[in-house]
């Protein structure tokens, strides 16, 4: 893992993503999208 710069440790492991193309969003209980992640930034 070290190799890919993965942060690896006994009680979890760490993903770094984003990108300008990468948006993320979660889903809330009531289905509704909330943008987590946007063009290379946190939005909340």
């Amino acid at each position: 893992m070290k190799q890919n710069n993965i942060n690896d440790s006994n009680i979890h492991t760490d993903f770094m993503i984003g990108g300008p193309n990468v948006i993320v969003e979660g889903i809330k209980d009531d289905g509704s999208k909330v943008t987590l992640i946007k063009d290379n930034q946190f939005q909340i």
